[in-house]
């Protein structure tokens, strides 16, 4: 994470999850709403790709770079430099295929391992697979809530769809605020009271001042 006056707070967000769950579409919806920032294309450099987010009551921007496993998991070939200095992580699951979901806290282990500070995001992804498709969906989405209370680290859980684009930019914007929020958290306990601002705007809800959760409150939505 940098903390530049001139430039946007930028954070490192990483996609994790078994192959075949949606992990490069979500990427590849995330790297089509890219968009020029001062007259130049937002980086897209392999598999990873920038973008900025306006973020807290003033809707400053902060840069997002999304990074993709480039299907390296199948090879269980992921470096300790794909998770290094990730300040969030989306742990994607299908919907469809509960084993999928069932392999989330080996990946939730793996990021904390390396980024103990990573704030962590559960992502069920497929959602508009019609139901004689997953007769096992409920129950799968059921295990997916109980699984993000049972671990502290996990902030919130979101449903999508990669593939029709549902609900995804929400996503993006929400996971976006809240890393934003952790970091003005920080510069409060830090003592940094001139720059920091104590209420935010959810996203979608305008008007709507909140003051961020005290330090050591956790906060848990499904979304």
């Amino acid at each position: 994470m940098q903390y530049p006056d001139s430039k946007p707070v930028q954070f490192k967000l990483i996609l994790l999850g078994e192959s075949g769950v949606g992990k490069t579409s979500l990427f590849s919806r995330y790297q089509a709403k890219e968009f020029p920032r001062n007259g130049h294309s937002a980086t897209t450099v392999s598999c990873h790709c920038s973008r900025d987010f306006p973020v807290g009551a003033r809707s400053r921007p902060v840069e997002v770079t999304l990074w993709d496993t480039a299907n390296m998991e199948r090879l269980h070939s992921l470096t300790d430099n794909y998770f290094r200095e990730a300040e969030g992580a989306i742990l994607v699951y299908d919907v469809a295929d509960h084993m999928s979901l069932h392999a989330i806290p080996d990946w939730r282990m793996n990021c904390l391992k390396i980024s103990p500070s990573a704030q962590l995001f559960i992502v069920g992804n497929k959602i508009d697979l019609q139901p004689r498709q997953f007769s096992m969906e409920r129950t799968t989405v059921e295990h997916a809530d109980l699984m993000a209370r049972e671990f502290s680290e996990i902030e919130a859980i979101y449903r999508v769809s990669a593939k029709e684009d549902l609900k995804v930019e929400e996503m993006f914007h929400d996971i976006a605020q809240r890393m934003w929020e952790k970091y003005e958290s920080k510069k409060l306990a830090n003592g940094d009271t001139l720059t920091s601002e104590v209420s935010t705007i959810r996203l979608g809800q305008q008007g709507d001042d909140r003051v961020a959760p005290p330090r050591g409150k956790r906060r848990f939505q499904c979304l």
